[in-house]
């Protein structure tokens, strides 16, 4: 009994499903995953056969309806992407989607006699019209080019084999597109570079204008010109279902890339994205990789933590020979208003990463009740924290979660850095414990923020004595949470953090950056949930902006007892200092298929101080 109730106090959502919920559990995981072909729902593994079905109808004709339907512009747009990339006399390059050829011969004129071109795509019929329309083009050298049948979600080629890719128009009709974007990053070169062409979210103004067209010329022009209406009905609608232009840049990131952007061409109807490997990202991709999700307690493939009687902390893995290890002694948690101090090593209650406290803050907590337009107004305690790179892979969240402005030109304009690894967390999130290991954390800022000193059984863990004024004046940096908001809807609880980021010149004009994390957790997670729809609006003096779109950063993740939370982060240019609101909801659907909306809380985005916003970049830096 005792071992049972000090594993109560771990996680009350993971810890909850108990005899029943085993069952519920297991039934949920054998049921097939569904997907979207178009506007229809149907299971994943007939969305392929669909896809493959459409384009070994259109294969004959793709050319020539490309031309039809836009009337010629997509050459233009080709030609742009083909003349921005990094190509040199040797360059080896893996072309996806590129059946055709189209941009593969683009491509290979540009390398002239030197290099290679590899041509992938998942339909035999695309490459043959390819390889039919190589041996007629002119400057087009075909012993430079290899024609492969494959996945892209699966492609059959070795770790850091090639030094660009290319997709062009393809990765939406994937079924799983984070895991294309995946294989992008593992077959390439580290310091090799990812380019996307795809259809994106048009300019607003011009939405109403361009869906008339797509939805009531393109596949009639499709019957007419190539006899398939359904098909040019289907590219159609999987136009509207790929992530805008900021949701597919974070799932790059995601992956692992650097130096991320995109590019609007023709006013947003399609979309440039670029993306770079890092040089160590071998390294990186092996801790990634280390502990992957796993079956343990309950039922629950997640990598968990369990309690010893004598009150150790414990990982489970897959492999049973190395499946528990102890790293610490858990203590008692703060219970008065006193903080944690910098060096606090911790469990997340709900993620179940391991963690140490960079620097406390306290911050405004507004809490609407259910059922009542009042909300209640506290002050909560919160943390910035690093994250053991050893949990990124599975801890529910992207890594690259938080962002600061860092001096980038003599203009004023600054630039939006990424830190990896890096949250921050409520002062009741937090399980703390000792460390019986001198490298407790493994994270790129922990040996430049914190000493390690030995005392004997245990080490202790202090910030290095040369940032700690930093950190003392850090109650107004952009690490410190401006505000605090949670609301729930129908047992799904949404919390907005929202951090003043400082002032830059974007464009020639002074902009005010916001940072916001938002977080949904399922206060039933029996009852699994799917976050289908996001609509967010903003709002600054008389200027709105509408933002919305299918799941988060790409995703559309499930909130149930293997996963109950997951969180995400955003930022939100403003032009006044004064008179920012933001607000939305999300559109979740049940297992049964019926949907409801959750409220995003209405968060006020006002900065009251802008000098002091850099004082704890020397320490991230």
């Amino acid at each position: 009994m005792k071992s049972v109730s000090l594993l109560a106090t771990v996680s009350r959502n993971y810890l909850r499903p108990l005899a029943p919920g085993r069952c519920n559990i297991r039934a949920a995981q054998f049921r097939p995953a569904t997907t979207h072909f178009g506007n229809e729902q149907v299971e994943e593994a007939e969305k392929e056969k669909r896809v493959h079905h459409v384009f070994a109808n259109v294969a004959n004709k793709y050319d020539m309806m490309n031309d039809a339907m836009s009337l010629g512009i997509h050459r233009l747009w080709k030609d742009y992407y083909v003349s921005g990339l990094p190509i040199g006399p040797t360059t080896k390059i893996v072309d996806v989607a590129g059946g055709t050829g189209d941009i593969a011969f683009r491509l290979q004129r540009r390398l002239g006699t030197g290099g290679k071109v590899t041509i992938v795509d998942i339909n035999q019929n695309m490459l043959d019209v390819g390889q039919e329309r190589a041996r007629k083009e002119r400057n087009v050298v075909t012993s430079k080019l290899e024609w492969v049948c494959a996945n892209a979600e699966k492609l059959p080629f070795d770790d850091n084999s090639f030094d660009l890719y290319t997709i062009s128009f393809g990765i939406r009709n994937c079924t799983h597109v984070d895991q294309v974007v995946a294989e992008a990053f593992r077959v390439l070169k580290p310091g090799g570079h990812l380019a996307v062409l795809e259809f994106s979210a048009i300019n607003p103004i011009l939405r109403p204008l361009y869906d008339a067209y797509s939805f009531n010329v393109i596949p009639v022009m499709g019957k007419v010109l190539a006899g398939d209406y359904d098909s040019y009905k289907y590219l159609v609608e999987s136009i509207r279902k790929f992530p805008c232009q900021e949701d597919f840049a974070a799932m790059i990131r995601l992956a692992g890339f650097d130096m991320v952007s995109y590019e609007n061409l023709s006013c947003g109807i399609c979309a440039i994205h670029k993306g770079m490997k890092p040089l160590k990202a071998a390294k990186q991709a092996h801790f990634m990789a280390a502990a992957p999700p796993v079956r343990i307690l309950f039922a629950i493939p997640r990598r968990m933590l369990s309690l010893s009687s004598n009150r150790h902390v414990r990982f489970r893995s897959s492999n049973p020979a190395h499946s528990i290890k102890a790293i610490g002694r858990f203590v008692d948690p703060i219970e008065n208003d006193v903080m944690y101090d910098p060096g606090q090593l911790f469990i997340h209650k709900t993620f179940a990463y391991k963690g140490v406290v960079v620097c406390a803050f306290k911050c405004r907590f507004q809490e609407k009740k259910n059922n009542s337009s009042d909300r209640s107004v506290s002050q909560g305690r919160y943390y910035q924290v690093l994250i053991d790179r050893g949990d990124w892979g599975h801890m529910g969240f992207p890594v690259d979660l938080t962002s600061y402005l860092m001096d980038g030109t003599t203009r004023g304009e600054k630039l939006l850095t990424l830190i990896n690894g890096m949250d921050c967390v409520s002062h009741y999130d937090i399980l703390p414990f000792t460390t019986s290991e001198r490298d407790p954390l493994d994270h790129d800022l922990f040996h430049r923020i914190f000493d390690v000193t030995d005392e004997g059984k245990e080490f202790k863990i202090t910030m290095k004595a040369n940032l700690f004024e930093n950190y003392m004046a850090s109650q107004r940096s952009w690490l410190a949470p401006r505000d605090v908001y949670r609301e729930v809807t129908e047992n799904i609880e949404v919390t907005v953090t929202t951090f003043y980021l400082g002032s830059s010149m974007v464009n020639g004009q002074l902009r005010h950056m916001w940072r916001y994390v938002i977080r949904l957790e399922n206060r039933t997670p029996q009852d699994a949930v799917i976050l289908r729809e996001r609509s967010l609006k903003v709002y600054s003096l008389n200027n709105m902006n509408q933002a919305h779109g299918h799941g988060v950063i790409g995703k559309q993740p499930e909130l149930n007892t293997q996963s109950p939370a997951f969180q995400f982060s955003s930022t939100v240019e403003l032009a006044h200092s004064k008179g920012g609101h933001m607000w939305g909801r999300f559109r979740m659907e049940r297992e049964n298929g019926q949907t409801f909306d959750v409220a995003i809380p209405t968060v006020v985005l006002e900065s009251f101080d802008e000098k002091s916003t850099g004082n704890m970049e020397k320490t991230a830096e």
